[in-house]
C-alpha cells in the first residue's frame, strides 16, 4: 500500500507536503517497510515534481533523520542525493556533499553503513585517506586528523 501511494502521488502530480512526506517516510522506514529501491524511486519521482533545491533539502533531511534513528544510508541513496546536489547547487555540489557527510558521520546509522558507501564519498578524495574504510575512520580523515 505504501508503494502504491507514492506511485499515485507521482503519477497524478499531487501537491507535495514536505513535512507530511518526511513523517510518512520516517515512520515506514523505521518500521522496515521502505526498501532501498523504493526510496531511490521516490527520490527520482520527487525531483520531477519539485525544484531541485527543494528535493535536495527534503531528501538530505530525511537521510539525516533516518541515520539518526539507526537506519544505515545506502549507496543508491547517496547517488540520488549527489545527483540532486549537482542539480541544486551546480559548482557548489561538492561543498553540499561534504557538509552532508560531516553531518552524517557521527550518526548511529552511518556507523552501520557499508564500507563501499564511504569509499565512494567525496570525503575520501578530499583527505579521508586510504584507511577510511568505515565511517568512524572517515570522520577522523575529514576533520584533518
Amino acid at each position: 500500500m505504501f508503494v502504491n501511494a507514492r506511485k499515485a502521488e507521482t503519477a497524478y502530480a499531487l501537491p507535495f507536503d514536505e513535512a507530511r512526506m518526511d513523517a510518512v517516510f520516517l515512520e515506514f522506514a523505521l518500521a522496515g517497510a521502505v526498501p532501498t529501491k523504493i526510496l531511490s524511486r521516490y527520490a527520482k519521482g520527487l525531483s520531477s515534481r519539485v525544484p531541485a533545491a527543494t528535493a535536495f533539502r527534503h531528501l538530505r533531511g530525511l537521510f539525516v533523520r533516518l541515520a539518526a534513528h539507526g537506519v544505515p544510508p545506502s549507496s543508491p541513496g547517496a547517488s540520488d542525493l549527489r545527483r540532486l546536489a549537482k542539480a541544486a547547487a551546480g559548482k557548489h555540489a561538492l561543498a553540499e556533499e561534504m557538509a552532508y557527510l560531516r553531518e552524517m558521520l557521527p550518526l548511529p546509522g552511518t556507523v552501520k553503513a557499508s564500507p563501499r558507501l564511504v569509499e565512494g564519498a567525496p570525503g575520501r578524495a578530499a583527505g579521508a585517506g586510504p584507511g577510511a574504510r568505515r565511517p568512524r575512520h572517515a570522520a577522523r580523515g575529514m576533520e584533518g586528523g
